[in-house]
């Protein structure tokens, strides 16, 4: 079992995401979001898919990309750690990324077939890790974190989204 990661496993800007996740097991926590997540972004009608709250505010669909988006990252980083990576990795403006979205052409519903896709590599990837590797850790954005942390923080990050979308887009 993956557990949720002890406090000094990761950058303690982080412990809002983490706290979000209601299991104890990490993996559990990601297979039940890739059911959850999926379904609340299909019954987003199409007339809010490019809404957004506010000026300069993301829309629907630059929120699931960003979501995809810091999965793939966050995933990049426990693979080079689990696979013993020693340099550190860089973090990344998630603003720019976003403004880099080129998003006219893609459904949502496409976003959400991404997501899952990401999702599952996620799940599979984490699963086929030996126990002993959910400890690993490197250095990503200055800080250092576990292998076990970017999974819950995966986790939250996503649950943490999905509430901002609930509270201001509807």
């Amino acid at each position: 079992m993956m557990k949720k990661p002890f406090k000094g496993e990761y950058n303690p800007h982080y412990d809002q995401y983490i706290a979000l996740v209601p299991h104890e097991d990490i993996l559990e926590a990601l297979r039940a979001e890739l059911i959850s997540t999926a379904a609340f972004f299909r019954a987003v009608p199409q007339a809010k898919e490019n809404f957004a709250y506010a000026t300069n505010k993301w829309t629907i669909k630059q929120v699931l990309q960003h979501i995809v988006d810091t999965e793939r990252i966050f995933m990049y980083r426990a693979l080079c750690f689990a696979r013993g990576e020693e340099q550190e990795l860089p973090g990344y403006d998630e603003n720019k990324y976003a403004a880099a979205l080129l998003l006219d052409n893609v459904s949502l519903g496409n976003i959400v077939e991404e997501y899952e896709s990401v999702r599952k590599s996620t799940i599979l990837f984490l699963e086929h890790l030996d126990d002993s590797l959910y400890s690993a850790t490197g250095i990503a954005n200055k800080s250092q974190v576990t292998v076990q942390a970017l999974a819950a923080i995966t986790a939250g990050h996503e649950l943490h989204h999905i509430q901002v979308i609930q509270e201001r887009y509807f």
